[in-house]
């Protein structure tokens, strides 16, 4: 029954998901995909940069071929196409993790776990993007999950799963660590050949996904060098130049931001991560001993860049539901008379997170270039107690929907709120990565502006509380 509702609601945010990717777009997918097409067009195989290592280009390059071949008269458009691919490869991790405690005979477990797992509107939006961040994701947690079965065969396919991700994003090379470290506390795999094989196979899964690193070297060392020095100096609005200010932003993202798109709820699921990893402690499952040292690596050397963009952070978010389930496992055995309650409170946190992400995407749906003004108009008339300040384009939309008969308060000095649309804004003068900055969006919600206010996509009227940020924006109040 388990198995059944998961494929479910697996089928059902697919669909959804799959139904809202023309209205997305990643700054780097043009890029990349007019490179996949010169490079198509001319019989070339390898790519033209190498800022990111290679397996997003052969993705899309392969989507190219077959869109030509089979699906150019049905989808018109290959960036919607290539789209598709991309979400769908994103929510594989769900799999994994239902198929991790299905094998444990927690099939129920399994599908909460899942739930949560696809309660994430942060994972959910960035699934839709052209980039590597959500694949990577995929290619990590198969590494881990391949991990947990704890035989020679399964370390092998981990470090396969480990190369593809290096081969995804240079910074991933670190999940090969978890693979040896365990093949030498394992004393059935605890051999010179065994270990020299698996490294043998990440590196060569490297190489095969990524031929241009030996065949053009000096091209590729000259763009991964500049963009190690590009994290390092910095990225006008998305600077973040104190290792303290950066560590404390990426710890609000990953448990708070990231696990729901209601904090309250991230913030209870995040709770329950640490009796996981504790739980997994105490049996010795170094597998997550291991990954839990790696993460907080991963997480110290982010923060000593200047450069700080969230979708590096969710790589790690199929591993965080994971040592969620596990916490839930650990309670469901140690407090059994308890057992239909903690298994209802997980639920309906699963649950109601989900609903977000799929009331968000319907929303989405419905959205056109008149829904952000109309959005203000039904929050105004609900709140006509709040003193708005609205800007001249904001007000010259009102009265296009004939709504001028809105009151429009008087100057900025006795305004409590300054409502505008974001393109007014100079760009990168609007702060990123500031969670409470922004108070209020109105519009479709493809994105979490408060973390990529530079965002190209649909049109939004956002709503801040101290002026001083639209003054260091340009804007004249």
């Amino acid at each position: 029954m388990a198995k059944i509702i998961f494929l479910v609601l697996f089928a059902v945010q697919l669909i959804i998901g799959i139904c809202t990717v023309h209205v997305v777009q990643h700054w780097d997918e043009a890029k990349l995909v007019d490179s996949v097409i010169e490079q198509y067009s001319h019989g070339r195989f390898l790519p033209i940069w190498y800022n990111y290592p290679s397996v997003i280009f052969y993705i899309t390059y392969i989507d190219y071929f077959f869109w030509q071949i089979c699906f150019k008269n049905i989808i018109g458009d290959f960036n919607i196409f290539n789209r598709m691919v991309f979400y769908c490869l994103s929510t594989l991790p769900a799999l994994f993790i239902f198929n991790t405690f299905r094998r444990k005979g927690l099939e129920w477990i399994g599908l909460i776990t899942a739930i949560i797992f696809m309660g994430s509107w942060e994972f959910h939006y960035h699934s839709r993007w052209v980039a590597p961040d959500t694949i990577l994701a995929l290619f990590a947690t198969a590494s881990i999950c391949y991990l947990l079965k704890g035989n020679l065969k399964s370390y092998i396919f981990a470090s396969v799963m480990a190369g593809i991700a290096f081969s995804t994003k240079y910074t991933a090379g670190i999940f090969i660590l978890p693979v040896i470290l365990l093949m030498l506390m394992d004393s059935k795999t605890r051999s010179f050949k065994n270990i020299a094989f698996a490294m043998f196979l990440f590196i060569v899964t490297f190489f095969v996904c990524n031929p241009g690193i030996i065949l053009e070297w000096a091209k590729a060392s000259q763009d991964i060098l500049f963009e190690q020095q590009h994290y390092a100096k910095g990225h006008n609005n998305y600077t973040v130049d104190s290792f303290a200010l950066h560590l404390k932003r990426n710890i609000l993202y990953l448990l708070a931001i990231l696990p729901s798109k209601n904090i309250v709820l991230g913030i209870c699921i995040s709770l329950f991560i640490p009796l996981g990893l504790f739980a997994l402690i105490r049996e010795k499952r170094f597998v997550w001993i291991y990954t839990g040292i790696i993460a907080c690596c991963f997480l110290l050397y982010l923060s000593s860049q200047k450069v700080m963009f969230v979708r590096n952070l969710i790589v790690w978010w199929p591993i965080i539901c994971i040592l969620a389930g596990y916490s839930m496992c650990y309670l469901y055995i140690k407090i059994a008379k308890f057992n239909k309650i903690i298994v209802t409170a997980f639920l309906i946190m699963g649950l109601l997170s989900l609903s977000f992400v799929i009331r968000t995407d319907i929303k989405l749906l419905q959205s056109n270039e008149y829904t952000p003004v109309e959005n203000f108009v039904k929050y105004k008339n609900s709140n006509p107690h709040k003193k708005i300040w609205t800007s001249p384009v904001v007000r010259s939309w009102l009265s296009k929907i004939k709504q001028d008969y809105i009151e429009i308060d008087g100057p900025k000095e006795n305004a409590e709120y300054f409502v505008l649309y974001l393109w007014e804004a100079q760009q990168w003068k609007l702060p990123a990565n500031e969670y409470g900055w922004l108070i209020r969006t109105f519009g479709s919600e493809d994105i979490n502006i408060s973390y990529y206010p530079t965002y190209p996509g649909n049109q939004k009227i956002i709503m801040v509380k101290n002026p001083n940020i639209l003054l260091d924006a340009g804007i004249q109040l």
